[in-house]
């Protein structure tokens, strides 16, 4: 009896470019996405930030030395709902069309803000009795009971 031959499994060369770098709308492989954010301020008001490529994703600080942790942990939450709810994050743009954006008249300062790496999303099955799942439900509201639940363990295990 002859040995019969052996089959070597041939595989695919890996496909390029559906890393982070091009949901950041990057052209280089692991880029990290950047938001720019525009800075508002008037006399004897709070700092703001919002940023155009999030819409409604906005934030503000009594001093302006505070206002790059709160922007970073807006476009955090930011980015953390909108993938809760199956939406990739959309690229940003460059400063030179935040410039020309109609937010930016007035702007005092522009602020770039690095996106959170993302932590793979896990499935999970809890038990609540049902009138804290109701409580939950009436806080969590639109942003969703995940996002809720997240936020929450989150600050507890700050």
């Amino acid at each position: 009896m002859s040995p019969s031959p052996i089959r070597r499994k041939t595989s695919r060369p890996a496909r390029s470019g559906a890393s982070s770098a091009k949901r950041a709308g990057r052209g280089r492989p692991d880029a990290i996405a950047v938001y720019i954010g525009i800075v508002h301020h008037e006399s004897g008001t709070a700092w703001g930030i919002s940023f155009p490529d999030l819409p409604g994703c906005m934030s503000a600080a009594d001093r302006f030395e505070d206002l790059p942790a709160a922007a970073a942990e807006a476009v955090a939450l930011w980015l953390e709902v909108d993938g809760e709810h199956g939406r990739a994050a959309p690229p940003p743009r460059r400063i030179e069309d935040i410039l020309t954006h109609a937010d930016a008249k007035g702007a005092v300062s522009f602020l770039p803000v690095k996106a959170p790496t993302v932590d793979r999303v896990v499935r999970l099955n809890i038990t609540l009795p049902g009138p804290l799942v109701q409580r939950i439900d009436a806080v969590a509201g639109e942003r969703g009971r995940s996002a809720f639940l997240a936020r929450a363990a989150r600050r507890a295990l700050a």
